[in-house]
């Protein structure tokens, strides 16, 4: 067991901006990552502490609880396991799309810079996307356990049950519990075996969509940690640490998640997969119609060239009958082999760069060449970053606050 450090943690005076916690994980090799509930709103899983959580939406008559709060109390389990079994088919992972948040983390690994994402979450998602430096603080819902006997039965053997709400009892008569931490309960010791072995090796740490509330844990391992490691925090609240422990984190980032993931992952140019009606998503269109003003032009350009042409051909070709069939067939060929050429510029221009010599001279009169020239590759890179950097920028923006925290918000479009 690892010594824990005299007094309380003062936050560091060199790391206080956004652009120190991009900085940080860019260096970063051994990133330890805490994750809550927060990183799975957007799969459809409510948080508990929200105003839409789990604790403020629960139909307690419904289910038979005296309150929200005893729904996950081992001591109530043990007296009445009904109401949770009325419940916990919700708890059970389905087909569910990881979130960017998700995908960051699971970016962090994929690149080598992930120690351990401790998950207070049971939703299991981390493994669903195969990762493997993950601890599950407060356990899965893989598998069932007698309360009594100690007896234990996979999920699947008994997920029908579980899906239709009917308690599920072992062969001696008493109920079967999930293997996730009840109120009550103590944490799994391969946890804090754990969290002893990664203090030693931690450069950053990223608490990550919760609110501490339940944070025994995790109080104890950032009150372990070497106090020059840079800690952040990124939640839709600000998260308040004991004084005893830390005076706070050294930089606060407030906003949706996965707004803040995929604002920091553009800056590191990492790519994640998104749906059409994401912030993200909707910035990059946004800026790809502004990116493609020059295109415009050139497509309209084009589409003079296109009737010019048509028109020449058949001034050329006025008067031949024998040759009429023909002419309108390599009209057509030529126009649709032009309005392919439109297409591709199109598509090049959602890009945020330079359009490259060959998209450009097929275009451009022969007289821009020596304009092109001075596009020089340097000078081409350089805008490309720029354009990258207006692109990151709208996607929105971070407010700074008090004390080091900063608010996100993402452009309205």
């Amino acid at each position: 067991m690892v010594e824990k450090r005299n007094g309380p943690r003062h936050r560091l005076s060199n790391f206080t901006t956004c652009d120190d916690v991009v900085k940080a994980i860019r260096k970063a090799k051994n990133v330890l990552v805490v994750t809550g509930a927060g990183i799975s709103v957007s799969c459809g899983i409510p948080d508990f502490r929200s105003d839409v959580g789990l604790y403020n939406t629960l139909d307690c008559k419904k289910i038979g609880l005296p309150c929200a709060e005893l729904l996950f109390d081992y001591e109530f389990f043990k007296i009445d396991p009904e109401p949770f079994y009325k419940f916990c088919g919700r708890l059970i992972p389905g087909n569910i799309k990881p979130s960017i948040s998700h995908q960051f983390i699971a970016q962090l690994e994929k690149k080598k810079k992930l120690l351990r994402n401790y998950t207070q979450n049971v939703d299991g998602i981390e493994k669903t996307m195969g990762m493997t430096n993950v601890i599950e603080c407060h356990g899965s819902m893989d598998t069932f356990f007698c309360i009594k006997c100690n007896r234990k039965k996979k999920l699947a053997t008994i997920v029908g049950e579980v899906l239709q709400g009917e308690v599920c009892y072992c062969i001696c008569g008493s109920a079967l519990k999930p293997s996730i931490t009840f109120f009550g309960e103590c944490l799994a010791s391969t946890v804090l075996k754990a969290m002893d072995k990664d203090i030693h090796s931690c450069d950053l740490v990223l608490v990550v969509g919760t609110s501490l509330k339940v944070g025994g844990a995790v109080h104890e391992l950032l009150q372990r940690l070497d106090h020059k490691i840079p800690q952040v925090l990124i939640n839709k609240e600000a998260v308040s640490l004991p004084a005893a422990i830390s005076d706070g984190f050294d930089v606060t980032l407030l906003g949706n998640c996965d707004d803040i993931f995929a604002h920091i992952g553009s800056s590191l140019r990492w790519k994640f997969s998104t749906t059409s009606t994401s912030t993200t998503t909707k910035a990059t269109t946004k800026k790809s119609s502004k990116s493609s003003n020059v295109t415009t032009t050139i497509n309209k350009k084009r589409k003079i060239n296109i009737d010019a042409i048509v028109n020449n051909d058949h001034e050329e070709n006025a008067g031949s009958d024998q040759n009429t069939d023909m002419v309108g067939k390599d009209k057509k060929q030529r126009v649709s082999d032009l309005s392919s050429m439109n297409q591709i510029i199109e598509i090049e221009s959602l890009e945020p760069r330079i359009p490259s010599e060959a998209v450009v001279t097929s275009v451009m009169p022969p007289s821009n060449d020596k304009a092109m020239k001075a596009l020089k590759s340097a000078e081409r890179k350089k805008a490309a970053a720029a354009a990258r950097k207006r692109m990151t920028k709208k996607a929105g923006r971070f407010k700074k606050g008090k004390d080091r925290v900063f608010t996100f918000t993402p452009f309205a479009y």
